[in-house]
């Protein structure tokens, strides 16, 4: 078995070599450095999580803007249960026909 007092001798030599020799303004300097990536890590994870909540918040207002519309969330626009000839649509009814003359007839004209 080797000896332990050399090897404990060779350890605190080593030590020596190893230890930085900070000053107190170089500690000072790192303790700080420390503090502000932990500042900007923290801001970071704030704006990522108000940028998700944000994203969330507006799919649900358009989810819940086209529920409303009664479309029905992501089913496609149904057609319309009707189906009327171009020519039908854009004839004037009887009724908008008697409406129209007697704004005319009103007008005196």
């Amino acid at each position: 078995m080797t000896d332990t007092r050399p090897n404990i001798a060779e350890l605190a030599r080593l030590k020596v070599h190893l230890e930085a020799g900070l000053t107190e303004q170089d500690v000072e300097r790192l303790v700080q450095g420390g503090a502000e990536r932990r500042q900007r890590r923290r801001i970071r994870r704030t704006l990522g999580t108000g940028l998700v909540l944000g994203a969330m918040g507006t799919v649900l207002v358009a989810l819940l803007v086209r529920w409303s519309a009664g479309l029905g969330g992501f089913e496609a626009a149904r057609p319309a249960a009707s189906v009327q000839s171009v020519a039908s649509l854009h004839a004037p009814t009887q009724p908008a026909r008697a409406a129209a003359s007697q704004t005319a007839s009103r007008r005196g004209g």
